[in-house]
């Protein structure tokens, strides 16, 4: 699994980073990718959590706890 940090201080430039996913990904730079999800944290811990491709609530869930493991975090 490859995770791809955010730089904190960019954090404004997300709408890039995620139009930078979206060119790789029609580009076929991830010809095998099953699903994305992506979760939005707003102030007051309320959360927004949204997921595209083809994967159950409990892969979402597995995905991203997978993805802090091999973190480290």
């Amino acid at each position: 699994m490859k995770i791809v940090e955010l730089d904190a201080a960019a954090y404004r430039d997300i709408p890039r980073q995620l139009r930078e996913l979206a060119g790789d990904i029609e580009d076929g730079h991830h010809p095998d990718l099953q699903f994305i999800v992506a979760v939005l944290v707003h102030p007051g811990a309320r959360v927004e959590v949204r997921a595209w491709g083809d994967c159950t609530a409990i892969e979402a869930i597995g995905a991203l706890a997978r993805g802090m493991l091999l973190s480290g975090r």
